[in-house]
């Protein structure tokens, strides 16, 4: 697993990469081409699986700052948890990072 600021670079990395997809997408009607592009800028299997596992490493670092207390930190590991979560496209995934979030940023309003 990458360090916290090495996952936050591949997301970002990665989450650039699915945007240029799908303004590509929207650029071109449906032909052979686009399937070309498609094709070539679409993510790997094994890129998705390492996203997948970052983000969870984010969500699992979220709440070990969560019960130590530091609910800000904790906040700011869930934001980055749902980042990654939206860019590899696991809805389920997404919406445990969505729920994290609105208790981790509910827990910091508190505090």
């Amino acid at each position: 697993m990458l360090a916290p600021e090495g996952a936050e670079r591949h997301g970002r990395m990665l989450s650039r990469s699915r945007e240029r997809l799908m303004r590509l997408e929207a650029r071109l009607s449906v032909s052979n081409d686009q399937q070309k592009i498609q094709e070539d800028d679409a993510f790997t299997e094994d890129e998705i699986q390492t996203l997948t596992a970052e983000a969870r490493g984010w969500c699992t670092l979220g709440r070990m700052r969560s019960a130590r207390g530091a609910v800000c930190d904790a906040a700011d590991a869930h934001e980055k948890f749902h980042e990654l979560a939206r860019v590899c496209g696991d809805k389920a995934l997404e919406r445990e990072a969505r729920v994290c979030l609105g208790l981790a940023r509910g827990a910091a309003r508190v505090e």
